[in-house]
């Protein structure tokens, strides 16, 4: 939903139609957000909202943008993330609620219309579509249109449950505006628009639409999951913010299970209370989550509305997230690796066993280690204490898809936090990664390990800090907390 009351996402109407939303106008009031400005009160609302990146071309595609929402002369006063989804003939997205009020989602009429000349015979495979194109929220609302100045409408209420995939339909409009749109438009006072990049490859998290190495395992989040466990409703962080999460039995998992007690307490509370408030500051980072275990800190981020990748290697922690995902609905926000991070790809590696912490086993080698003796051709993959490997920059791929340009991290991959800096060295020189939550409990025990890390991230001039910023001396690593913080040089903001 947008971000205040008094505005509203606004709508265009395309040339060529060839875009999907999950939102679905069918009215007169159009099917796109509007890609150009927009002059006042239209649109019915004070601030519209457009969109400012280009429509999709390749069906199956999902982008993650912004909704700018237009005011007091500024294009992008406030802003939302959202998800936008091409499907083929018509493109869908996933709003959430604005961050003012009188904040709305803008359309307009389409301008042109799709004709099409057969001059030869073609063949042409239908791609896969997300399953989000099939289940989606129609809005037909005339009252949306660009030209609309009439009573100040806002998003908040139409979106208060949470996010929703929607398609807009009718002669207002199918998109998202792609340019900033004045005040006072799509009877709203702050109209949305968005600017991000719409959808142009083939999305879902499949390896065929990523293009990715064989050895990275995507779980597929659209299986459902008859493994009985307890799921509980997650306390609400910062007044609104919980999930679900699925737990183990405590005496299997006295740390991070045994720390959820329904509303009342959640594991790392402070640690995960800091990264929501990190992430709403910063509106355009979203989360990579390096060790994931049950979940955590990925479904209050997806729940948040920010995408997640999320890496686990241990299948009985990614089973529960799995399910935690699915009844938090938030499939869409999430893609889940089940593989172990490691300095070469495609070995199989044995965790260890901890009877009283069944999500905290790590892979363990000795400072000089040789990773091939330590491996198993051929192990079956039905032993969840053997794992399969990856290097990080393999998860790259599905990164640069899903859109991702800046986000934060959390490593907590107990010991082996040196090998995501050795294997993923073009992920943190492609993308903006200013702060990094790592655990330093473990590592520290490695000399050789802890070099790595140090000589890595001093390179590309971070410093550690503390959880108050409080810069540590690299000489003194041993006496580290045991969780410490990356910060990149020139974001002092972020303490």
């Amino acid at each position: 939903m947008p971000p205040i009351c008094a505005a509203r996402y606004c709508a265009d109407a395309p040339n060529i139609l060839t875009t999907t939303s999950t939102t679905t106008a069918t009215t007169a009031s159009g099917t796109q957000i509007p890609t150009t400005v927009v002059n006042p009160n239209q649109c019915s609302t004070s601030a519209a909202g457009w969109y400012s990146g280009t429509m999709p071309s390749i069906p199956g595609a999902t982008e993650n943008g912004t909704v700018c929402y237009s005011w007091n002369g500024n294009s992008c006063n406030w802003s939302n993330n959202i998800l936008v989804t091409n499907c083929g003939s018509f493109c869908i997205y996933q709003l959430r609620k604005p961050p003012v009020c009188n904040a709305r989602y803008c359309t307009d009429v389409p301008t042109g219309s799709i004709t099409t000349t057969t001059t030869a015979t073609t063949t042409t495979t239908t791609p896969t579509l997300s399953p989000q194109c099939y289940n989606y929220t129609t809005i037909d609302d005339e009252t949306r249109n660009i030209n609309e100045l009439g009573t100040m409408v806002c998003d908040q209420n139409l979106f208060s449950s949470g996010p929703s995939w929607i398609r807009f339909t009718g002669a207002g409009g199918i998109q998202i505006l792609t340019e900033a749109v004045k005040p006072d438009k799509c009877s709203a006072q702050a109209t949305g628009w968005y600017s991000g990049e719409m959808p142009s490859v083939l999305d879902t998290a499949t390896k065929n639409s990523f293009n990715i190495s064989p050895n990275v395992h995507i779980v597929d989040l659209n299986v459902p999951i008859r493994a009985k466990f307890q799921c509980i409703k997650t306390k609400k962080l910062l007044h609104n913010i919980s999930a679900n999460i699925c737990l183990h039995e405590t005496k299997k998992d006295k740390y991070i299970s045994g720390a959820f007690n329904d509303s009342i307490s959640i594991w790392e509370e402070e640690q995960v209370t800091q990264i929501l408030q990190l992430l709403i500051h910063h509106q355009h980072l979203d989360f990579i989550d390096l060790g994931a275990n049950i979940g955590t800190y990925t479904m209050y981020v997806a729940a948040l509305g920010r995408f997640v990748l999320a890496i686990d290697c241990f299948a009985p922690n990614l089973i529960r997230l799995a399910r935690a995902i699915q009844l938090t609905n938030v499939s869409n926000q999430v893609i889940l690796i089940q593989n172990a991070l490691f300095t070469h790809s495609g070995q199989y590696l044995r965790l260890s066993i901890d009877t009283k912490n069944i999500g905290g086993q790590g892979i363990y080698l000795s400072s000089n280690y040789s990773y091939k003796y330590r491996t198993r051709k051929n192990s079956s993959t039905n032993n969840p204490y053997i794992v399969k490997t990856i290097m990080f920059d393999e998860v790259l791929p599905i990164l640069i898809k899903r859109g991702v340009r800046s986000a934060l991290m959390k490593i907590d991959i107990e010991g082996s936090e040196s090998f995501v800096v050795e294997s993923g060295s073009h992920i943190f020189d492609t993308l903006d990664i200013p702060f990094i939550q790592m655990e330093w409990l473990k590592v520290r025990h490695y000399v050789d390990r802890v070099k790595v890390i140090i000589d890595f991230f001093s390179k590309r001039y971070y410093y550690p800090i503390t959880s108050s910023c409080q810069l540590l001396n690299t000489r003194e690593y041993k006496i580290w907390p045991n969780e410490i913080y990356w910060l990149k040089k020139n974001f002092s903001n972020f303490c």
